[in-house]
């Protein structure tokens, strides 16, 4: 009975948030709100970032208002479909776009915007696999669906975004395979982990329901602050995802992000950074494998996850990134006394981290990119483009 409740209730939400009419709404606003990563178009957000003259994004997600400046095309760039494309998408980041929307009285200071929207998909698996970049996602073999309902609210600086996830499998097909069966195994060289995907292909198919984003942010002048479960992904590279990739799932997390460059006066104003961003989570409970002088052992412990990163437009065509990513679980006790250490070591600290403090896994990334527009030379793209250089060293022990 409860199932056949969840799934009526994931029903009659998708069918709330697709009936026609955009809106009920004056004007509902939603700018500060940081909406889904993985819904947001960014292969267009790329390009026509680019073709405005403009870097691309660092990092997923932004806020509304950040993604309609990146979206924001000069009426000097003539194509027709391009400006169209994107007036669309900052509209609907801008204001009520999307799903069902109702505002509030607006007798009140701060009135609040509700937005209902949904998504499904269906398709098809072979073996049973991780779904790529769709936060843990897993399908069994055969034909699977999920459906979405996604619930965005907006009051003044505040907001909060949910996204639940119902999926399953409609019909069996493809491989039916044994835990034995050497497919069962896929290797080490999944971003996901090859537990997952392990557990992908030799699902039952039984229908769920997670949540894969229960977020909650505020918009505090130049900051965005947030807090919880979301897909995130940060760079380098073109896919942005060395770092840290939102195919995974999602862990609870806070972070800080400047959503305007800062403005230091003086010999300070030749170094202040576009851009920053700190976070810091728990992952998800783990056998962590400790060497010490007492031996060569194992410990169940809930690793936490730091990053921060910085940005700098050195000039409006060339930008470089730095940004520090690192997963430490405690020895003994706390990490407190240790967390300078943890996020910024110096030479020699790996080393030292192999019999005393934290137990740690780093990832460090740098990445230099220079953008043009209207190329004069005929082997790039010549409406827009960048190109890009990247270096990512892990600290990586063997043991």
């Amino acid at each position: 009975m409860c199932g056949w409740s969840l799934a009526l209730l994931f029903l009659w939400t998708l069918g709330t948030a697709l009936v026609p009419g955009v809106s009920f709404a004056w004007d509902p606003q939603f700018s500060h709100l940081e909406p889904d990563a993985r819904l947001v178009p960014w292969s267009t957000v790329t390009r026509l970032s680019l073709e405005a003259g403009r870097f691309p994004p660092l990092y997923r997600s932004q806020t509304g208002t950040e993604l309609a400046e990146a979206l924001d095309l000069p009426r000097s760039v003539g194509d027709r479909r391009e400006q169209a494309t994107a007036d669309w998408w900052r509209a609907r980041y801008l204001h009520a776009g999307g799903g069902r929307s109702w505002t509030g009285c607006e007798c009140k200071v701060h009135p609040y915007s509700l937005r209902l929207q949904a998504r499904a998909r269906v398709g098809f698996s072979g073996l049973g696999d991780i779904v790529p970049g769709e936060a843990g996602l897993s399908w069994a073999p055969g034909w699977n669906a999920v459906i979405e309902p996604v619930m965005d609210w907006s009051a003044g600086v505040f907001w909060a975004t949910t996204t639940w996830r119902l999926h399953g499998r409609l019909a069996e097909g493809g491989a039916t395979l044994d835990p034995d069966d050497p497919l069962a195994w896929t290797g080490w060289s999944r971003a996901t982990g090859p537990g997952q995907a392990r557990e992908a292909r030799l699902s039952r198919g039984l229908w769920l329901v997670d949540a894969p984003q229960l977020l909650v942010g505020a918009q505090l002048g130049r900051w965005s602050l947030s807090a919880g479960w979301a897909a995130r992904r940060t760079g380098p590279g073109l896919t942005g995802a060395l770092v840290l990739d939102q195919g995974g799932e999602t862990f609870p997390a806070f972070t800080a992000r400047r959503t305007q460059p800062f403005e230091w006066s003086g010999v300070m104003s030749r170094v202040a950074p576009e851009d920053l961003l700190l976070r810091v989570g728990v992952l998800s409970q783990r056998q962590v494998r400790v060497k010490d002088p007492r031996g060569d052992y194992w410990k169940e412990s809930r690793p936490w996850f730091f990053q921060w990163l910085m940005g700098w437009e050195v000039t409006s065509w060339f930008r470089t990134t730095a940004t520090h990513t690192v997963m430490a679980a405690p020895r003994e006790n706390t990490l407190w006394l240790d967390l300078p250490q943890i996020n910024f070591p110096v030479i020699g600290t790996t080393w030292r981290e192999r019999d005393t403090g934290p137990i740690t896994d780093r990832l460090f990334a740098v990445q230099m990119e220079a953008r043009w527009t209207d190329a004069p030379w005929p082997l790039l793209p010549a409406q827009a483009g960048r190109a890009f250089w990247e270096y990512g060293g892990t600290d990586f022990l063997p043991r």
